[in-house]
């Protein structure tokens, strides 16, 4: 067995260049200087491209509250975004909504609501999602459904519900989900089934049995799956892995 997988990480990407600028400086607006300065001073941690573009913020420690989003707002060149840990708010969530370009955006152990997930239809580009432990009973998953490049979904530790995954089945770039200790059951994995991309399934301590792995045989890209704590028996899971070629089973 090796560990579950949790919170999955940001990274940075692409620049542009203004065509007489220094190849070593970005232009930035003033708003954007003084948001940087401001964050810095709260001590946010800004990663920034080769030419001084800030495509990353870390602030995973709870910095920031609902009155400071208001500069992270301003960096419209932001591509990767963890806020994990934080106070927030509604309003507070409508300021990430002008990150048009942001392509990652972590939001681990936040108390949310499913009706504040609206500000996701904002946020096209996106690509990895985690919504870890959000306080979410799944409602809100529909304002998902315009995420069509979305490839890494973490809903871990909700009370998401197999009706809820009705939202993420139009999904189709989806290739990691994860919905370890959520609600949901044998029956809500067929709403998974055009997800032909998910190389990665966790569903750990979920209430899965026996009668729910045939839901998954048309996954011949599935990779890796976890079944910690569920009702599988061995002998279930022995002929299911071997019914798709590559396939490892944490149990």
């Amino acid at each position: 067995m090796i560990p579950l997988i949790g919170t999955l990480l940001s990274g940075l990407l692409l620049s542009q260049s203004a065509p007489d600028a220094s190849p070593a400086t970005a232009p930035s607006s003033t708003a954007t200087l003084r948001a940087a300065a401001e964050l810095v001073q709260l001590g946010v941690r800004l990663q920034r491209d080769g030419q001084g573009a800030i495509k990353g913020l870390e602030a995973s420690d709870g910095r920031l509250d609902d009155a400071s989003l208001r500069w992270v707002g301003a960096l419209s060149d932001l591509e990767s975004l963890d806020l994990s840990g934080g106070v927030i708010s509604a309003a507070g969530l409508a300021e990430i909504g002008r990150l048009a370009k942001l392509q990652k955006l972590y939001l681990k152990d936040i108390q949310l609501s499913d009706k504040s997930l609206a500000f996701l239809r904002k946020l096209p580009a996106l690509r990895v999602l985690v919504l870890q432990n959000a306080n979410l009973d799944g409602s809100g998953l529909v304002h998902l459904e315009g995420l069509r490049d979305l490839e890494v979904l973490n809903l871990a530790h909700n009370l998401i519900s197999d009706k809820a995954l009705a939202s993420v089945q139009g999904l189709t770039q989806i290739n990691t989900l994860v919905l370890q200790n959520t609600l949901v059951t044998d029956l809500g994995l067929g709403h998974l089934k055009p997800l032909k991309k998910l190389r990665v399934l966790n569903l750990s301590d979920c209430r899965i049995t026996d009668e729910g792995l045939p839901h998954l045989q048309e996954h011949k890209s599935l990779r890796m799956l976890y079944l910690h704590g569920c009702n599988v028996t061995e002998s279930r899971i022995d002929e299911f892995n071997s019914q798709i070629s590559g396939l490892a089973i944490y149990y």
